[in-house]
């Protein structure tokens, strides 16, 4: 399908269409409860996605997932499901010292009835995978894995395409995916990726061959691909997604600094051509909320009512006692590898993730700044990239730990330090913005934050052509000129960039050599703020995006419980929808 040839979202009266579908009483309902992009935050997370210390600061967290989930689940376990859609690992300090270990000693007491691989899942190799699929106590669907050159990942683990769990005697089976993008946005070294809608199809056809009345996609490519599903998949009845942190809602959330992360109704109900509709849902990230959703269905399997929301896990939401046994274990034992609770500055105002993957933010700034201020050993002025997918969480107002900076950036790149012409710099910034979505339901690691730079561009020219202007820093500090093609520029970024993270191939295109620092990502903001009694974000214009221009729209009708019929783009802004095709 060519990007001309997409038409615009329709959300239409979902009330009246679903009851339409047919008179008959449900014969089975269903409760799917559902998390996805937890991110190793066991202990929780702040309120506006920084790092909290203590019961009275801190949203989620596994026990108090765990603790909501249980709520839903014994009231009617034969009805219930319990599903997770991937990304598990990366995002906390926990992760970062003890890896799968700590994951595990969380997710086996939650036993889901089914858990999605996400791409970060790889981010340590597949050894580190296979420690936790073997050690997983769930099973673990994902149905686009080509393994033929690490086919060990399916050894004495639990990995399959698809799964089938009955309940209320109704046989339901689940079938996995996970983004293709994972090839050049994690670690998966030898395994490789096949289409994932095509391999949801497959996989679902089995499942109905084998006598499956629901079929459920469990996955992990992000709300886009989602709706995608949805869409063109026939036997599909279900989509839970995650990858892009979709908070989903209808209504007024619970918090209303949540209301404008709001990116579709919850859940969002796509037609496919020959009428069914399937809902879709995500239960945004990190723990904060827990997607709980409830399906209706007639004697032949048709859905007739799709409703629910996620539950907002704040502060006061009960805990799950053993989990919080589980958890004193671990922060003991963290405590033995960092200072949790030193002090490294004061923030002056919080400052959040939102606009990261998207255009110049607060924590971008920092960040980019202190790499260059730490790992730039050029007598020249030197620029700093660094990939926006990196930043984890934001900085909330007030004293600054260790921990809680290790959650904004836990990867612990070390940094590299390379000399490049003008032509292979601004081809690193066309590429932050090849897949530029203006609607933001899909963002994209590799957005680059920047330092020693000023840099406009128009996301509403083709792609290649999307640079306007680009300046660099002279020696001068408040002198910038053009980025000139035959110029030589020294850059420092980080080494995920550089081994070609978020597609970033022009170090290995251009053949271009570094310099590897000792120092880690974390080391030189850590560096830089502990020399500071306070620090203020700020912003400075230093990234402009312009012109954004019209989004372009996918032929997906979608049912929200609404009496009008409304235009997806009055309420939710521009909206974009890819076909995976268009886009290769």
């Amino acid at each position: 399908m060519s990007t001309a040839s997409l038409t615009a979202i329709v959300l239409l009266n979902a009330g009246s269409v679903l009851a339409a579908l047919t008179p008959v009483p449900p014969r089975f309902h269903l409760d799917v409860v559902h998390v996805n992009d937890m991110h190793a935050h066991v202990s929780g997370i702040g309120r506006e996605f920084a790092g909290c210390e203590g019961a009275t600061e801190c949203y989620g967290g596994f026990a108090r997932v765990l603790a909501a989930a249980r709520d839903v689940i014994d009231r009617d376990p034969d009805h219930s499901l319990f599903l997770n859609g991937g990304d598990n690992f990366q995002g906390t300090a926990f992760y970062t010292y003890f890896k799968s270990q700590v994951i595990l000693d969380f997710m086996n007491p939650m036993r889901f009835d089914a858990v999605a691989l996400g791409n970060h899942e790889f981010d340590d190799g597949v050894s580190e995978l296979k420690k936790f699929a073997q050690g997983l106590n769930s099973t673990i669907v994902c149905g686009n894995l080509d393994l033929s050159r690490d086919p060990d990942l399916l050894n004495g683990t639990s990995l399959t395409n698809w799964t089938m769990v009955e309940k209320g005697g109704v046989k339901i089976a689940v079938v996995g995916y996970i983004t293709q993008d994972t090839r050049f946005s994690s670690n998966p070294q030898t395994v490789a990726f096949v289409d994932d809608v095509e391999s949801v199809r497959r996989w679902s056809k089995e499942a109905k061959s084998q006598g499956a009345q629901i079929v459920i996609a469990l996955g992990h490519s992000g709300y886009v691909i989602d709706m995608k599903i949805a869409r063109e998949v026939a036997e599909v009845d279900l989509v839970v997604g995650g990858h892009s942190h979709t908070f989903l809602y209808t209504g007024t959330p619970p918090d209303p600094l949540d209301e404008p992360s709001i990116k579709g109704p919850y859940p969002t109900m796509v037609r496919q051509d020959s009428g069914k509709v399937v809902p879709v849902v995500q239960a945004f990230k990190y723990t904060k909320y827990l997607g709980v959703l409830r399906v209706e269905f007639d004697d032949q399997f048709n859905l007739i009512e799709a409703k629910g929301n996620p539950i907002l896990l704040s502060p006061e939401s009960p805990q799950d006692q053993g989990l919080l046994e589980v958890l004193a274990k671990w922060e003991e034992e963290l405590g033995k590898k960092i200072p949790v609770h030193d002090v490294i500055v004061t923030i002056e105002e919080s400052c959040r993730i939102d606009d990261c993957r998207f255009t110049e933010c607060e924590i971008g700034n920092l960040i980019a700044d202190s790499i260059v201020d730490v790992g730039c050993d050029s007598d020249w002025a030197c620029i700093g990239l660094y990939n926006g997918g990196a930043i984890r969480s934001g900085l909330k107002e007030g004293n600054l730990t260790s921990t809680e900076l290790l959650e904004a950036m836990p990867f612990g790149n070390n940094l590299v330090e390379v000399q490049m012409n003008g032509t292979c710099l601004l081809e690193m910034l066309e590429q932050s913005v090849l897949w530029y979505d203006v609607s933001r339901l899909w963002p994209k690691g590799g957005f680059l934050q920047v330092a020693g730079l000023r840099v406009v561009y128009d996301v509403s020219r083709p792609q290649g052509q999307r640079v306007v202007s680009a300046e660099a820093r002279t020696a001068n500090p408040n002198k910038y000129k053009p980025v000139i093609p035959g110029e030589r520029y020294n850059v420092v970024t980080n080494k995920f960039v550089y081994g070609g993270g978020d597609n970033f191939t022009v170090f290995k295109d251009h053949n271009i050599t570094a310099n590897e620092h000792p120092i880690t990502d974390y080391s030189a903001v850590r560096e830089t703020l502990k020399h500071l009694h306070h620090y203020k974000p700020f912003l400075d214009g230093r990234i402009q995006i312009v012109s954004a221009g019209e989004a372009t729209h996918s032929a997906i009708t979608c049912l929200l419980p609404s009496s009008h019929l409304i235009i997806f783009s009055l309420i939710l802004g521009s909206i974009r929808v890819f076909d995976r095709l268009s886009l290769r």
